[in-house]
């Protein structure tokens, strides 16, 4: 069996989500996987549907199992080192590595051997430091809810995840000073709580999309709006220094220095002056490349690296359809 641990949290996360579509997909190809919460009456019907074993139940870990855990957890990991099962890391954010771990340690103490991510930036330095292995798996982007739709189509609306939006009120503060109209026109919308669909309608119908973490693996929702023609402005946060590009030919977002919202609200500026006055065509390359750099986050490159990853190292024992 292949477990993916995930902690018993409510918070709608993309992270947690990636967790359960990596366990559906391998069911769907064939694998024996599953979900490992703490409890095994732990439910999220708000996620795919997949198996779900918990830490409580005695006897489900066999010594061929492989168990992943997120970067966030070195306690849990700690307290298998010594089970006789093969251990893995799925690094979902680089900030939760080295805020989690303990002084003079690394993930080789227990026994990991190797390391999983989205990021190709962060997988790769995180399996520098760890001395490991690293391998990345593309997301998915549901292309029935992200859909492109005409930035002339959108309304004055621009949208942030509400729980990574510290430093949004400084940066309207920034902006309201500079021109009032910039937020007295503008819907500034928090989203947070909403089921997928919600939260997809919101970034469809939004021009602009604001990203000021300041900490991020690989900012998923920053892609999803992407996709959908909605500008990307705020941040690369670290995870995304690679793929979030703001000058040149490549120009797919926005993008300041991470924590810099003051250069921020100055680079936002002209974009703001041109939705008010409804002129998009400078921008339209911009919505065209952010596009064209997310189309190979698809379930058909996302499922195919996945499979490949786990045939490669997983025994033919975890394959469903020859466990007893």
């Amino acid at each position: 069996m292949i477990f993916y641990y995930c902690p018993d949290i409510e918070v709608k996360s993309a992270g947690i989500r990636r967790l359960y579509e990596h366990v559906h997909a391998l069911i769907t190809s064939g694998f024996n996987a599953a979900i490992l919460h703490d409890k095994s009456s732990f439910c999220r019907k708000d996620l795919p549907e997949v198996q779900v074993f918990g830490l409580e139940q005695k006897g489900i870990l066999k010594q061929k199992d492989i168990v992943v855990f997120p970067e966030g957890f070195p306690g849990l990991m700690e307290e298998f080192k010594d089970i006789p099962v093969r251990k893995m890391v799925i690094c979902l954010n680089w900030a939760y590595v080295f805020r989690s771990l303990k002084e003079r340690v690394n993930w080789r103490n227990y026994n990991i051997e190797r390391v999983l991510g989205a990021s190709e930036y962060t997988t790769e330095m995180i399996a520098w430091a760890m001395k490991l292995p690293s391998h990345v798996i593309v997301n998915e982007i549901n292309e029935k809810l992200y859909s492109k739709s005409p930035i002339e189509s959108k309304k004055k609306k621009i949208v942030f995840i509400s729980r990574k939006g510290q430093q949004v009120p400084l940066l309207m503060r920034a902006l309201h000073s500079r021109n009032p109209e910039f937020i007295d026109k503008f819907e500034w919308v928090g989203l947070d709580g909403l089921g997928e669909e919600d939260f997809a309608r919101h970034v469809r119908e939004a021009s602009i999309f604001l990203n000021v973490s300041m900490e991020e693996g690989l900012a998923h929702a920053c892609f999803e709006a992407m996709r959908s023609g909605t500008i990307l402005c705020g941040y690369s946060s670290i995870g995304g220094q690679r793929v979030f590009i703001g000058g040149g030919e490549d120009q797919n977002s926005v993008i300041a220095e991470t924590g810099d919202y003051l250069s921020l609200a100055w680079l936002m500026e002209p974009l703001l002056e041109d939705l008010l006055s409804n002129k998009y065509d400078e921008w339209q390359p911009i919505i065209d490349k952010a596009y064209e750099d997310t189309l190979h986050m698809n379930k058909e490159n996302f499922e195919k690296q996945l499979v490949s990853f786990w045939k490669k190292v997983a025994p033919k024992e975890l394959s469903k359809q020859e466990v007893c």
